[in-house]
């Protein structure tokens, strides 16, 4: 095989893509459940205090913007570890992290809305 240049040895990729988009995937589930149980608790309350007449609705908004805006950020830094964990995946920077970041990615957002709708549920069968 005279005059074939050696091939470079393949290059070892750190695993840490998948990792760190996991962790963070992880607090990003957990601020998401934070701002669902604030709404939740917001709703709650309003419920039992009868504030759900039309002049009241500013009020409630204005109560709901904060956990609303947590959900939302939460949210989004989610769905973009869910294509980080996608990519590390991909390119094998942290396999195994990287496919349980995406299924948590999956499962994360069933799991919070479903608590919300649960919650919401129980609220509107107690206040009937």
């Amino acid at each position: 095989m005279a005059g074939y240049p050696a091939q470079a040895a393949p290059v070892q990729r750190s695993g840490a893509l998948g990792l760190i988009a996991l962790l963070v995937m992880v607090l990003a589930t957990a601020a998401s459940v934070l701002g669902v149980v604030m709404m939740t608790s917001v709703i709650d309350q309003a419920a039992a205090t009868g504030q759900t007449a039309y002049y009241d609705q500013e009020m409630l908004q204005q109560q709901l913007a904060t956990p609303g805006l947590i959900v939302n950020i939460a949210g989004l830094i989610g769905f973009a570890c869910w294509i980080v964990s996608i990519v590390a995946t991909a390119t094998n920077r942290g396999r195994a992290a990287g496919i349980i970041g995406i299924i948590l990615g999956v499962l994360a957002p069933i799991g919070v809305w479903s608590y919300f709708f649960i919650a919401l549920y129980q609220t509107i069968l107690r206040f009937q």
